[in-house]
């Protein structure tokens, strides 16, 4: 089965709202975890031991990794819901056989 081809017309102003709140809320868990680890140039020297440096760099990829995923999971659902609406049209424009 061929993947369906979305137009703009697919995806409604709610799912562009939904859009919009998914990437501000990630964005802003990123910038709340960049806030608590320092700035970039702090993450890269090490304040204490090497052991501290390497645990707080994998809980800050952990923790982004959790939010993009989340908002990668957000996205395909919005995503698959246009596509949805987009098939459920495209049944309604097959004309249907004479007889059936």
């Amino acid at each position: 089965m061929s993947t369906p081809h979305l137009s703009d017309s697919d995806y409604t102003r709610e799912d562009l709202h939904e859009v919009a709140v998914v990437m501000s809320n990630t964005v802003a868990v990123c910038a709340k975890l960049l806030e608590q680890h320092g700035s970039p140039d702090q993450c890269a020297q090490p304040t204490a031991s090497a052991l501290a440096v390497m645990e707080s760099a994998d809980e800050l990829l952990t923790s982004m990794s959790r939010s993009l995923t989340l908002a990668r999971r957000e996205l395909r659902s919005i995503d698959a819901r246009a596509r949805q609406r987009f098939l459920d049209r495209r049944s309604d424009d097959v004309p249907l056989l004479a007889g059936n």
